[in-house]
């Protein structure tokens, strides 16, 4: 389509910091692609995040500077959220089953200081929830899986 104009009017929309979710059809490839077939398109780049801690965006940017490839390497991300910041923690388990008891272990315990309502947990598929839930439901934990 964008072949028949010699300067074709476009304009999209994406973020290569995202495009990890290859299984959705992302890639990084798509902007790479994209900036060498149109070598004079305007990058604009937004950098307030409404989503994640300051933490959160200077771990994951620290992560995305070891990749070779980048779109806009100057974009450092500003966290404009105003929920207190918590420490990142690594934790290594044993096996999938273990991680299904912290994940319901780590809930109880928010549960006892937040809302039930501000605690999620995010799955590919609604399938990979199936194993949680039941644990879940070991432990008395009250959860709705939604689509």
């Amino acid at each position: 389509m964008c072949s028949f104009y010699e300067q074709p009017n476009l304009f999209v929309v994406g973020d290569d910091k995202q495009a990890i979710f290859r299984f959705q059809g992302a890639s990084l490839e798509n902007f790479l692609y994209f900036k060498k077939s149109y070598p004079s398109a305007t990058l604009i780049s937004l950098n307030n995040n409404y989503r994640s801690t300051q933490k959160i965006l200077d771990a994951a940017s620290s992560l995305i500077a070891k990749n070779a490839a980048s779109i806009d390497e100057q974009n450092q991300l500003q966290s404009n959220m105003d929920y207190p910041e918590e420490l990142i923690r690594l934790i290594e388990l044993s096996d999938y089953h273990a991680e299904y008891y912290f994940i319901a272990d780590d809930i109880k315990d928010k549960i006892k200081k937040i809302a039930p309502r501000e605690v999620a947990v995010l799955a590919r598929n609604n399938r990979d929830l199936v194993a949680l839930a039941g644990v879940l439901e070991q432990k008395n934990i009250s959860f709705v899986v939604e689509s």
